[in-house]
């Protein structure tokens, strides 16, 4: 202390180092999700977990800070760590098609507002509008990545076929599989699902115009999300 101010000394060398590794982490996690995702669980859960290390990181040195900021070394490089995989986490989840959401929106701001709150409360720094409404915008993502994943992987086990039409499809690319658009009368009400991923197998036997089935499964919150797949054989 010089003259009654204190003079921050920035983030240790040790932090900083720290800060880099974790970004290269997060980045490496976040690729992993988005085009690799095997063992589909295990890399969810790192991916989850990535945001609350770079929190601890930030405890443990309060020097830095989780918003990029011109005036606080590393904090470009922890942004990066909880903002990627938060993101990674949410693509998933469009591929899913869900018939209603259930309570899936309730939890993800829930546990988005938990996250955003904790990073408000560790970071000392970075406190301007855009950040804080950056921040929670991610977190919501990150709450619903989370969320969402869970109802799937935990289901209630419990599903039912009906069956649908084939409206159109899409052919397999080099970068996607195959797809397929259908319609489907589900408890009186028609429902339309746009761009169903399916296997080539299941592409194959069910062109424009063709009967295919839906499974409409149940998930842990009690929503429902939707596969197309071939009619079982009576």
């Amino acid at each position: 202390m010089i003259g009654g101010v204190v003079h921050r000394i920035g983030p240790s060398n040790r932090s900083l180092v720290a800060a880099g590794w974790l970004a290269v982490w997060s980045v490496a996690v976040a690729f992993w999700l988005m085009f690799k995702p095997w063992p589909y669980p295990v890399v969810t859960t790192l991916a989850a977990l990535t945001p609350w290390a770079a929190i601890r990181m930030v405890r443990r040195d309060p020097e830095l800070s989780l918003f990029e900021a011109q005036n606080n070394p590393g904090s470009g490089n922890l942004t990066l760590s909880w903002a990627m995989p938060s993101i990674a986490l949410s693509i998933p989840s469009f591929q899913q098609h869900f018939v209603d959401f259930g309570g899936l929106l309730a939890v993800a701001a829930g546990l988005g507002a938990l996250l955003w709150t904790t990073m408000l409360l560790v970071d000392t720094h970075g406190r301007n509008l855009m950040a804080m409404t950056f921040a929670a915008v991610i977190a919501f993502a990150w709450g619903w990545g989370v969320i969402s994943t869970v109802d799937v992987l935990v289901g209630r086990g419990d599903f039912k076929v009906v069956e649908g039409l084939v409206e159109d499809a899409d052919a397999p690319t080099r970068r996607n599989g195959p797809s397929l658009y259908v319609s489907a009368t589900i408890n009186g009400r028609r429902e339309t699902f746009d761009d169903l991923p399916v296997s080539r197998g299941v592409y194959a036997l069910h062109p424009i115009g063709s009967s295919v089935c839906v499974e409409i499964h149940k998930g842990l919150l009690g929503s429902r999300h939707v596969y197309a797949v071939t009619c079982p054989l009576v």
